[in-house]
């Protein structure tokens, strides 16, 4: 009978140990959990920057793009007048 009493006991040992096991489990997956969710945030939050450098950026391309054709225009508009003064020079 002693050995069905320490059998018994070392069972109930182990099954404690193994609803430790459980406990410890469950709640590394909910810490697992709850990171995952803050990375997921954390992922969203720098696609919504990104996007928003790329859209500063494309708008910062296009206004280079007009100063680039605003600044053509007028070295052309400058080597005009330059041409016209040197005519009016000539006559004068």
């Amino acid at each position: 009978m002693d050995e069905f009493k320490a059998l018994g006991e070392t069972f109930n040992l182990m099954v404690d140990s193994l609803r430790s096991v459980l406990v410890e489990v469950s709640e590394s997956s909910n810490r697992l959990a709850a990171s995952s969710e803050e990375l997921t945030a954390s992922a969203e939050q720098s696609s919504k920057v990104t996007e928003h450098i790329a859209g500063s950026a494309q708008e910062m391309s296009e206004g280079a793009r007009q100063q680039v054709f605003i600044v053509e225009g007028s070295a052309q508009t400058i080597n005009e007048l330059s041409a016209k003064i040197q005519k009016i020079a000539l006559f004068c």
